[in-house]
């Protein structure tokens, strides 16, 4: 079905299909409330999908922290993907910690009817120092997925 959809209108669970069918099989999501998504034998995973293509791709301290101390605990690799109309990137987390600030004014959930807005920590990954796993995939012949070191 992702196929089908433009990138921009992507959503979580059409991402997290993607990744499972072409890149990560193994791929389990945890509980909707858990602090982290998904996991495989490797990652823990923290998924984003922008409507808009940014320079900068934001990424809250807590859910950072969250996936960070888990990938710890886990002994797996901490990574943040996230979607936008100019592909799909993947971070490695290990490779560095964001500068931290604090922006007003956004919503205290983007999945739920509460839209108050608060002051929420953020800090931003370049995206261009992403892995593109679309151009990835393109420049791949696949005969079955790619393990997690080839992919980084």
């Amino acid at each position: 079905m992702w196929e089908l959809i433009e990138l921009k209108n992507w959503t979580e669970p059409i991402l997290r299909e993607f990744l499972k069918e072409n890149i990560f099989p193994e791929m389990t999501s945890y509980t909707q409330m858990s602090r982290v998504d998904d996991h495989t034998n490797d990652l823990e995973i923290e998924l984003k999908c922008r409507k808009e293509t940014w320079l900068r791709l934001m990424i809250q301290r807590d859910k950072f922290e969250a996936l960070y101390y888990r990938a710890q605990i886990n002994k797996r690799i901490p990574v943040y993907i996230c979607s936008t109309p100019a592909g799909v990137k993947l971070f490695d987390l290990y490779d560095g910690i964001p500068q931290w600030e604090d922006r007003d004014g956004l919503p205290v959930s983007t999945e739920f009817e509460n839209k108050n807005k608060i002051v929420k920590t953020v800090g931003y990954l370049n995206a261009d120092e992403g892995v593109d796993l679309l151009v990835s995939i393109i420049n791949q012949t696949l005969d079955s997925p790619l393990t997690v070191d080839e992919w980084m």
